[in-house]
């Protein structure tokens, strides 16, 4: 296995796992058929290898490069899929997108101020003499964190209800979490072949990005 091919599995599954859901806080529903998820895992592929003569700091910098391109064609996927899935019009979007962005952006920030705390909680109670103090103090940090994240989801749920019909509310609650499990799929087919050194080489699937009343179809070997 290239090693160029297992650096940018990583910086997909990276991507994967900073793209937080639309909806994080809503249902989770069951992914159905090749979507616009494969479309990143395309991007990566196709992207410039890093070969592994390269300086750690070199590396780095082209890995995050190569992060951001894929974060900015996930970004990119996601707006096309809601316009198509919402039928969207353009008023709605314009004035949508910005507010999605917005609220992903301080959302984004929270969770990772959560994880913060996390790893601190962790790094305490693991001490051999921990200090009660210390752990109550991140306790309540960590409350408030979680309520801050449900005041996020409820001032976005009322921002989205002046904005979308409520077939449009329910179409975008099953978007949110079914695109991210896709992306997670995708993350992980890709990894496994990139990984299975032992079985002969294949073609991993590639998925055409396609509009929700197309269906794709399979190419039947002559």
């Amino acid at each position: 296995m290239k090693h160029s091919a297992v650096k940018r599995m990583l910086v997909l599954g990276l991507v994967v796992t900073m793209s937080t859901p639309i909806c994080y806080s809503y249902a989770e529903t069951s992914s159905t058929g090749p979507t616009a998820g494969a479309d990143a895992q395309e991007s990566v592929q196709s992207g410039n290898p890093l070969d592994h003569g390269t300086s750690d700091s070199a590396t780095a910098d082209a890995l995050e490069q190569e992060k951001e391109r894929v974060r900015k064609r996930i970004h990119m996927i996601r707006i096309w899929r809601l316009t198509s899935e919402l039928n969207l019009n353009e008023n709605t979007a314009r004035d949508l997108f910005p507010i999605l962005n917005a609220f992903q952006e301080r959302r984004g920030q929270l969770m990772a101020e959560g994880r913060r705390i996390e790893r601190m909680l962790a790094a305490e109670i693991g001490r051999e003499t921990h200090d009660e103090r210390t752990i109550q103090s991140l306790l309540d940090d960590y409350r408030l964190n979680e309520k801050r994240k449900y005041e996020l989801y409820r001032e976005e749920s009322t921002k989205l209800e002046s904005l979308l019909t409520p077939k449009q509310l329910a179409q975008y609650i099953l978007f949110g979490q079914r695109f991210n499990m896709e992306l997670q799929y995708i993350f992980r087919e890709a990894l496994s072949r990139a990984v299975d050194t032992g079985s002969p080489s294949t073609k991993v699937k590639r998925f055409k990005l396609m509009k929700p009343t197309e269906v794709e179809t399979e190419e039947t070997p002559k």
